[in-house]
């Protein structure tokens, strides 16, 4: 990132500065020919960056500074015509600058400027209708370029055609604006926020221009007025509002709007999504595990769907590999083999560091050759010290999407789960101290797909596959039943919130997905109805983050997400993930972001790609 002048305490700048975010330093840049303040900088299609005038020692100045970044080095381009600061400056698809306005510190200008780097050449550009200075320009999808705002000006925009050279007036905002911000969406759309009217007020207001209507519309209301703030396009399509400031003062506040529905989040709710390294293999029904040094460790899986032409029937590669995941080299590594393929297995972190698998199923064939699934009782375990395997003692009975729950003492529970045999009810526990598993009596019902999670009063709470829900007391051994939900729901998701109570949120309801949200209380052991989330889910993951919000993303054709917020009892949007994913993982790493491991998209089939939420 290159920062260019501006102003100290007493003086205007000619120094630059380079920030690496990869080392998270900063390094000299050189020196422009002259300071500049109130300038505008140009990113050109060879990568230099172009400086054009603003305001230095003795007032506007009209020099124009080249730098390059392949050799560190400035040059001196030649001057405007008028010397300006507070302009605006547009690169046009065929390459040349648009200079637009501006001030001289005694007035306002309505002449506009066409510069040619490749020739170093100035051509004049027209005049608009009124004078601006500090006001905002946009490049529209059919070429044209858009300006709004600025000081002296109401609401009136105006647009500038480089193929007749000729500018007209545009649709009035609704309210005229100065110090705001203009931002260009991934639709063609330009987005308008903040900034004060002709009375000094600080607006809210935000409003979008459609280039196919032809007319401005409300896009909602910021959560804070401000105005001289920074509005950052992300790579989710969502924008970023940071700092800026109003009659009280400057802000360190920062808000997303979300293009995709018009949602406005902000503060502890603003979160950015971003893609990172992909496995070195496609995964769905994988588990993935922390380990003690802060690395992830995703185990089995299924592959691609394949189907054979001639006989029209699909297989799935189920895979007994493992991968690393190293968040701070973002890099994936390979791991050792497990002795057998499997997925929708368990994997669950021991007290020693080390790493129970337990159960899932593979593909296999019946008598006939129809492929059937076939599951597994087997268990292994990984250490990661030594990179190596070892098989334990198998389970009482084959189990697929079962739970398993890494209890105080230091055993697992597993319960439920699917086999050849229907839906399974029994529970058993393993000890990694005697390698054995030890029956933990049965559930009041036979369950798959459901969450369990360990309660701060040391009860196991385990919800779905029925519209009862039961508890598991690690003191007696005994199930018991822990009250019922509003209606049945299958594969739902879960998580313990930092006041202990559980939130379980979608799945599958009656014939669809579920915006279902409900809160189990320890303390009386009642049932409650949350705000229901915006987006129906099922086949997501639900992550508690450190911020206390609660993190749902993806589920069946689904990129969005949302954070819950159980102080307020309501759900603000998160943006999008990079593609939409079911049958995924998410992992709560050590600097509180949230890793998305595989699944399956709705386009895109099985995935190796992962995504990260940074709150």
């Amino acid at each position: 990132v290159l920062v260019v002048g501006g102003v100290s305490d007493i003086e205007s700048l000619a120094t630059a500065e380079i920030f690496d975010p990869a080392s998270d330093t900063w390094s000299l840049a050189g020196h422009m020919n002259s300071p500049h303040t109130l300038h505008s900088a140009t990113v050109l299609s060879d990568g230099r960056i172009l400086i054009i005038g603003g305001v230095g020692f003795d007032g506007a100045i009209d020099g124009v500074d080249f730098y390059d970044p392949s050799n560190g080095e400035w040059s001196k381009g030649r001057a405007m015509d008028v010397p300006r600061g507070g302009h605006t400056a547009t690169l046009l698809p065929e390459g040349r600058i648009l200079i637009a306005g501006g001030a001289d510190g005694s007035r306002a200008f309505r002449t506009a400027e066409l510069y040619d780097p490749i020739t170093d050449k100035w051509e004049p550009a027209g005049r608009m209708q009124a004078e601006r200075a500090n006001h905002k320009a946009a490049l529209l999808a059919d070429g044209r370029v858009l300006i709004t705002g600025g000081n002296l000006v109401a609401g009136e925009t105006e647009i500038y055609d480089p193929s007749s050279g000729t500018w007209e007036l545009g649709p009035s905002l609704h309210i005229p604006r100065r110090g705001h911000s203009l931002t260009p969406l991934e639709d063609g759309r330009i987005l308008v926020t903040g900034g004060g009217g002709t009375s000094n007020e600080r607006r809210a207001l935000a409003e979008i221009f459609d280039l196919s209507t032809g007319d401005w519309a409300p896009a909602g209301n910021m959560f804070t007025g401000r105005i001289d703030h920074e509005a950052t396009p992300l790579l989710d399509g969502r924008v970023l509002i940071t700092g800026g400031v109003d009659d009280a003062g400057a802000f360190k506040t920062v808000e997303l709007f979300n293009p995709s529905d018009g949602r406005w989040t902000y503060g502890r709710h603003v979160g950015v999504w971003s893609q990172r390294a992909s496995m070195a293999e496609e995964r769905t029904e994988h588990a993935a595990t922390m380990l003690r040094d802060g690395r992830v460790f995703v185990t089995g899986g299924a592959g691609r769907l394949v189907v054979d032409p001639d006989t029209g029937r699909g297989s799935r590669d189920f895979r007994s590999s493992a991968e690393v995941y190293d968040p701070a080299a973002d890099r994936w590594t390979t791991a050792g083999s497990m002795a057998e393929s499997r997925a929708g297995h368990t994997a669950s972190l021991l007290s020693d560091g080390r790493i129970l698998v337990a159960g899932g199923r593979l593909a296999g064939t019946d008598s006939s050759g129809k492929a059937v699934a076939k599951y597994r009782a087997t268990a292994e375990i990984y250490n990661p010290s030594e990179d190596a395997w070892s098989s334990v003692k198998a389970m009482s009975v084959p189990r697929w999407n079962h739970s398993a729950t890494v209890l105080p003492d230091g055993t697992v529970l597993v319960a439920g789960g699917l086999n050849e045999d229907g839906l399974i009810n029994s529970s058993e526990a393993y000890d990694p101290t005697t390698d054995e598993w030890v029956q933990k009596g049965e559930m009041e019902h036979a369950r798959t797909g459901h969450v369990a999670l360990l309660l701060e009063n040391r009860r196991v709470l385990v919800v779905g596959s029925s519209e009862s829900t039961e508890t598991y007391d690690t003191s007696t051994e005994q199930w018991s039943l822990a009250g019922s939900l509003s209606g049945r729901l299958i594969s739902p998701g879960g998580a313990l919130m930092a006041d202990g109570r559980v939130i379980i949120l979608g799945g599958f309801r009656g014939m669809s997905s579920s915006r279902a949200a409900e809160v189990y209380d320890p303390e009386d052991g009642s049932w409650s109805q949350a705000s229901t989330m915006p987006t129906s889910r099922m086949g997501h993951t639900v992550t508690l983050l450190n911020t206390g919000l609660v993190l749902a993303a993806g589920g069946a054709t689904n990129t969005g997400t949302e954070l819950f917020d159980p102080d307020a009892s309501d759900w603000y949007d998160s943006g999008n993930l990079t593609v939409s994913r079911e049958g995924h993982t998410a992992t709560l790493l050590d600097d509180g972001s949230v890793l998305i491991v595989g699944g399956s998209g709705a386009d895109a089939g099985t995935l190796a790609t992962t995504d990260l939420y940074r709150p």
